[in-house]
């Protein structure tokens, strides 16, 4: 059996293999943990793992436009797009874990 991939995204996919086996009886439960929560954050996903992420705010709709809570202006299409990527980036990090 080979490695596995715990995502597939090659950016944040961790390599099982390269992680420390817990044992059958948890005996190095304390030690394969720190090796987890390590390879996690190596990822870049220490704020995802700790639950302190803030989820990009969700776009109101109004009259055809789009607007982000609490502004007075629509949104340019770039500005959309960025929003958009953001939102992407955010949900595949969160699915990573």
């Amino acid at each position: 059996m080979g490695p596995t991939d715990v995502s597939t995204d090659s950016a944040s996919t961790i390599k099982v293999v390269s992680l420390l086996k817990l044992t059958s009886d948890g005996s190095n439960w304390t030690t394969y943990q720190d090796h987890v929560v390590n390879a996690i954050k190596a990822k870049g996903l220490r704020c995802h793992l700790s639950g302190t992420v803030c989820k990009p705010d969700n776009l109101e709709e109004c009259d055809g436009k789009f607007y982000k809570p609490r502004t007075m202006s629509a949104l340019t299409n770039a500005e959309l797009e960025a929003h958009g990527n953001e939102i992407d980036t955010y949900e595949q990090k969160e699915a990573t874990l």
